[in-house]
């Protein structure tokens, strides 16, 4: 196994922690309970992958990856119900969108 294996193994790790119930901070979102610094740890996570042209990222790496931003943006409505900050979700939005495109690029 390569660093690379390893680093791509540890970060699903830790987005599965992030979708994952009771406690973790995407589960925590569906639930109208938004938690300022999403976007930091998100961010800080996916900036430790390196990544060029030439690397294939796993597929489950991916699919925990690319649809965050959108899952964020669908919680709006649900954070705004439970009295959350959706303004400051909305700014964690970009950061999130932007971390997403570093990894993964653009169409």
């Amino acid at each position: 196994m390569t660093n690379s294996d390893n680093r791509y193994s540890s970060a699903i790790s830790r987005l599965e922690e992030l979708w994952s119930e009771p406690d973790g901070i995407l589960y925590r979102l569906r639930q109208g309970e938004y938690r300022p610094g999403l976007a930091d740890t998100v961010q800080t996570l996916l900036s430790s992958l390196e990544v060029n042209e030439d690397s294939q990222l796993p597929r489950r790496l991916v699919s925990l990856t690319w649809y965050i931003p959108t899952f964020i943006e669908w919680q709006l409505g649900r954070v705004k119900e439970a009295g959350g900050d959706v303004s400051a979700l909305k700014r964690e939005i970009d950061t999130v969108r932007n971390a997403v495109t570093r990894l993964l690029g653009a169409p």
